[in-house]
């Protein structure tokens, strides 16, 4: 295999060729003089795919759908059945765990394929083939993989039986001793009736949720405004909005809308009426399917033996306790009332005309957005509107390759264009500019089309990248997806959150393909769920420096770019929110913790009014908008561990603040972030990760820093 290879290479007769035949040769020398170390035979092919194999693994109709579904639980249940026939004193890595995780592999990527397919899938048809095989899946995960008690005590056996070569490997130990964990931390030891209890109380939760989800998603209340009462407002918005043929046009339950109309809509009754429609949605109901969420998963954490399910999903995550999550959340509420203290009072002094306090002297809610986007506006010169001109996609998306090239030591190379879930879909490559090999594959479903059931931006890890025998990285893919539009003119131009988001999704992305680990449990962003956002949160704080945002600028008609002013005043509009921004996340996190500490029985208003009134100072609250009907968070795994945003946030400082001064001038230190924070997945727990990169445990004192 390997020499007819080498004799193709000693073919080439260019000079410039030798470098690359070199770097070739050395790869092989390499994989192999690897493999001869190794004390055991290689046990399986690598997980190596290319574009035309991932193409071919992505179901074209429901037909196919179906015979994915069962070649691929069959293909489970046979590794299963397998397992839990052989005999304790049998047992080894061979025959106990490597067709458990062979099996699993293939699980775990036709589930992400089809969720792929369940959001992004143009055809309506496949799309609904997509989610209830999904469905299907689940459940069977639900019921055969979550708590089984006859792979717990198989592996169980070879963690304390275990005589050959592969058994004291660091990577397989972890692997047992965090699948010996988590199926006790989901009740594997709780006896076989509670089990049938926990099995049942997750389908009833799931049920719930879907409730939940689906409320939000099909409340299609609105109001009727005239056109002369959206003076302000973007007029792209109103491409987006139906009207009656009489001047009047209906504002409807959309997130992008609503925040464009709240920003800069300049009739006050407009903002009021369209602030309490939208804090409406999905209400009562969703009220009551949350108190019957909160009671579920508290009976879930009362088998468990938890005081409640607050307390069940901290105990596994970096504090540990609730108490200590909460001392974290309040510690962050008084520095953050410093800051915010200071910035509304500016905007207080600047008030736009028409604006009224109340009688406390504070704003009301429905004004705080409209006030704050006047303010920026004012003293920063910054109108988003205008600022959009000069960051087309077109542009701005190599660019910012081109920065994370630089970062990541790697290459963004396009491939060809493939029939894949639909159409105007870029892939590329992305290779290893320390070796030549290619790590995994981008792929960018960037624009609006009918049927593309997400809201906001998104990552999905498609293909999970793991490592072969010989510690090779093997091929992953990740998709981002976005519902960005283009303008009359055929141009996509971002606004600066938008910019933003599409970075934060890329970093989730190469977290993915960087994230290749020997085991599929903890491959790329399999992590712990209070690590999940801080290396994609790290790569935000980019746009504090001037050189990157001078970089990816762009205007799409002329040949100019912002200038040094212009830039500084954009950073400073970003960081002169940045608190009040954290403060609010604190709030749903404090919201959230409060919720699931209880059994349901809980006035949720009076908590929200008691929180908000401790936490926001300069802002009223209006016990008529219930964020917690449409904050799907509270419904999904996030529940009441949102705390993880804000945690997130302070990590992902720290970590920037550690690599910035070097980052840009050589590949060192983000080869050495790569090493230790991405590439582990994981396998590894934060604090460890954390500790390794930076010489110490984190802090939040990097995050102050930069508001």
């Amino acid at each position: 295999m390997y020499t007819n290879f080498i004799k193709k290479l000693l073919k080439v007769r260019k000079i410039k060729d030798m470098k690359k035949v070199l770097c070739y040769l050395f790869i092989i020398i390499s994989f192999l003089s690897g493999c001869n170390k190794k004390k055991v035979r290689q046990e399986r092919m690598c997980a190596r795919v290319d574009m035309e194999e991932i193409v071919s693994l992505i179901p074209k109709d429901s037909e196919s759908v179906q015979t994915l579904i069962h070649e691929t639980i069959d293909q489970m249940k046979t590794a299963l059945t397998e397992i839990e026939l052989m005999s304790p004193n049998e047992r080894n890595y061979l025959n106990t765990v490597l067709p458990y995780e062979q099996a699993y592999f293939i699980f775990h990527m036709k589930t992400q394929i089809l969720h792929s397919l369940a959001l992004l899938s143009s055809d309506a048809s496949l799309q609904l083939s997509a989610n209830l095989a999904l469905e299907e899946l689940n459940q069977f995960k639900n019921e055969y993989l979550t708590c089984n008690e006859k792979i717990y005590n198989a592996f169980d056996e070879y963690l304390e039986h275990g005589k050959d070569p592969y058994h004291q490997t660091k990577s397989v130990q972890n692997f047992l001793q965090v699948f010996k964990e988590r199926a006790l931390h989901s009740g594997i030891n709780v006896g076989s009736v509670k089990k049938v209890d926990l099995i049942n109380l997750t389908t009833e939760i799931n049920r719930l949720s879907g409730q939940f989800y689906g409320n939000i998603l099909h409340d299609v209340r609105h109001i009727v405004v005239n056109e002369s009462d959206l003076t302000g407002v973007d007029p792209k918005i109103f491409k987006a909005l139906h009207n009656d043929g009489h001047g009047s046009y209906i504002l409807p339950s959309d997130m992008n809308i609503f925040f464009n109309v709240m920003e800069n809509c300049h009739s006050k009754s407009v903002r009021k009426d369209y602030y309490q429609m939208f804090g409406q949605i999905a209400y009562p109901q969703n009220e009551s399917i949350l108190k019957k969420l909160i009671q579920k998963k508290y009976e879930y954490a009362q088998i468990l033996g938890y005081q409640n399910f607050a307390e069940y999903q901290t105990s596994n995550l970096m504090f540990k306790q609730v108490k200590k999550v909460e001392n974290f959340l309040w510690g962050l509420v008084k520095q953050l009332q410093q800051q915010t203290k200071k910035d509304y009072e500016k905007m207080l002094r600047k008030l736009p005309v028409g604006i009224d306090l109340t009688t406390d002297g504070k704003l009301n809610q429905y004004d705080e957005a409209y006030v704050k986007s006047d303010y920026r506006k004012k003293v920063f010169q910054v109108d988003d509107r205008k600022l959009a001109e000069y960051f087309p996609l077109d542009f701005v998306l190599p660019a910012l390759l081109q920065q994370l090239e630089k970062i990541f030591f790697v290459k963004f190379e396009v491939d060809d264009s493939y029939n894949l879930w639909a159409d105007k879909i870029t892939v590329y490559r992305v290779r290893s500019m320390k070796n030549q090999a290619i790590l995994g594959y981008l792929f960018l479903d960037l624009y609006q089309r009918p049927g593309k059931k997400i809201t906001d931006p998104c990552s999905i890890c498609l293909i999970p990248a793991i490592r072969d025998d010989c510690s090779i990285p093997c091929i992953g893919a990740s998709i981002v997806a976005t519902q960005f539009n283009s303008n009359q003119e055929g141009v996509t131009l971002l606004e600066f959150t938008d910019v933003i988001a599409l970075l934060h999704e890329i970093g989730h992305a190469m977290h993915d393909i960087f994230g290749a680990t020997r085991f599929t449990l903890f491959s790329g962003t399999q992590v712990q769920q209070d690590f999940l956002e801080a290396p994609s949160l790290m790569l935000e704080y980019l746009f504090d420096e001037p050189r990157v945002i001078e970089k990816i600028n762009h205007h799409y008609k002329e040949q100019k770019t912002l200038s040094s002013n212009q830039i500084n005043q954009l950073i400073a509009a970003q960081k002169f929110g940045r608190a009040d921004r954290m403060l609010k996340q604190v709030y749903l996190s404090l919201l959230s913790l409060e919720l699931f500490k209880t059994n349901g029985n809980i006035d949720i208003t009076k908590l929200s009014s008691r929180l908000y009134k401790k936490i926001f100072q300069f802002v009223d609250f209006d016990p008529n908008y219930h964020v917690e009907t449409t904050l799907h968070h509270l419904a999904g795994n996030y529940a009441s561990v949102y705390y993880t945003y804000p945690l997130s946030a302070i990590i992902g400082a720290d970590l920037f603040k550690h690599i910035k001064d070097t980052v840009f001038v050589n590949n060192q230190v983000g080869d050495k972030y790569v090493t230790d924070i991405l590439s582990p997945g994981g396998s590894v727990k934060p604090q460890v990760l954390l500790k390794k990169f930076l010489g110490r445990s984190f802090s939040s004192q990097a995050y102050f820093s930069m508001l």
